[in-house]
């Protein structure tokens, strides 16, 4: 089987171009396909197909999404037309590449991009579209010309939601039946940490990593720190690891020095070997207001941590309260500082359900499991085509 999957970014610190070189990988080794990865941009993720040993190509083309806000003015139509001008020469490309290559399957990784879709249309080769994102929830953006964005994807063989929480959204706007739940996988080679044992020291560590934004919620968790001081609550460290707009990143260092808890947080930047800071940690918080999936979630239980998530998005999917992790009130940064009192006052407890999250994470979350799901479906869609 040849597949081409298209990635719509090329960052090592981006959580789908993460997620599409592990499938890359796992489809290559495992189940004998021959996998190429189309480039839209120059990137660092790059280096980590050259790593997995996974050939790519570089074919500049240009995303339809827009912020929700883009002032639709005469400069930005301009752009828009100068784009669309490189993604026409960009599919006329494709076009010649997928028949040298003798593509069966062409395998979108976002709804960012689409060029890839109209060429594989047009070569008549099935389509898979992967919806990774909720867009206006999350990321504040959209589709630049939705009727014709969603017209195109629904054309797809089959279009893979990574959560109920995004099926949820697109059932009744994208065909119910081309639409299938495949979760993320992750890779519990590097993440799981069967002897990982939390809450034995004095002090508690606590972690949220992640691309540092508004939407993140990482001020909910500095607040909620402020609570615990308040409450005679002092021997624990909140570590902030990851990047994102300097201008908001220094509003929460603002914010850290105005609540005097310069000693209590400490903010590490980007790291491409989260699992140390997974290995040290003893709660792990997701704070996000619209979590599509949550590679932290499932990367937390993985590695034995206890995780704390807002009860929002597909967070509140992938934590069974009190069970596999805990849920607090999205924004209600009281509710997240009394869910940890609570973990450091029933540490044997809190240990329990940490323990359980990191089997429920194994059993079902791995990059093994997504692998083998999305290549039955594969097989499907070829099966039909037959």
């Amino acid at each position: 089987m040849n597949v081409l999957l298209v990635s719509s970014d090329n960052s090592k610190s981006s959580g789908a171009f993460l997620s599409m070189v592990q499938l890359a990988r796992l489809l290559k080794d495992e189940y004998r396909c021959n996998v190429y990865v189309m480039i839209q941009r120059k990137g660092n993720g790059t280096e980590l197909l050259e790593r997995n040993g996974i050939p790519f190509f570089y074919n500049r083309a240009f995303n339809w999404i827009i912020s929700i806000d883009q002032e639709k003015n005469l400069s930005f139509l301009f752009q828009k037309k100068i784009k669309e001008t490189f993604n026409r020469i960009a599919i006329r490309r494709l076009n010649v590449w997928i028949k040298k290559h003798k593509i069966d399957i062409v395998h979108l990784n976002t709804s960012w991009t689409y060029v890839g879709a109209i060429s594989a249309h047009r070569c008549e080769i099935p389509v898979i579209w992967h919806i990774r994102e909720f867009l206006e929830e999350d990321q504040h953006d959209e589709i630049w010309n939705k009727k014709y964005g969603y017209e195109l994807i629904g054309n797809s063989a089959k279009i893979i939601a990574i959560s109920k929480s995004i099926y949820n959204k697109y059932v009744n706007i994208l065909p119910k039946n081309k639409l299938s739940i495949i979760y993320n996988g992750i890779d519990s080679d590097r993440f799981y940490k069967e002897k990982h044992v939390i809450l034995n020291a004095e002090n508690v560590n606590i972690l949220i990593t992640g691309t540092i934004s508004e939407s993140k919620g990482q001020i909910q968790i500095i607040k909620a720190c402020k609570h615990l001081v308040d409450s005679h609550i002092e021997n624990f460290k909140l570590h902030i690891v990851g990047t994102g707009s300097e201008v908001y990143t220094n509003k929460l260092k603002d914010l850290v020095e105005k609540l005097k808890l310069t000693d209590k947080v400490e903010f590490h930047g980007f790291c491409g070997n989260t699992e140390q800071y997974y290995e040290k940690a003893d709660i792990t918080c997701v704070c996000s207001k619209a979590e599509a999936f949550g590679r932290v979630t499932i990367e937390g239980m993985l590695s034995g941590t206890l995780v704390i998530g807002a009860a929002c998005g597909a967070t509140e999917e992938l934590i069974h309260s009190n069970k596999t992790g805990l849920l607090y009130e999205y924004g209600n940064e009281n509710d997240l500082a009394n869910k940890i009192k609570w973990v450091v006052g029933n540490k044997e407890i809190a240990q329990g359900i940490a323990n359980c999250g990191r089997t429920y994470a194994k059993g079902n979350m791995t990059a093994t499991i997504n692998a083998q799901n999305v290549y039955s479906l594969y097989q499907e869609v070829l099966e039909k085509e037959e």
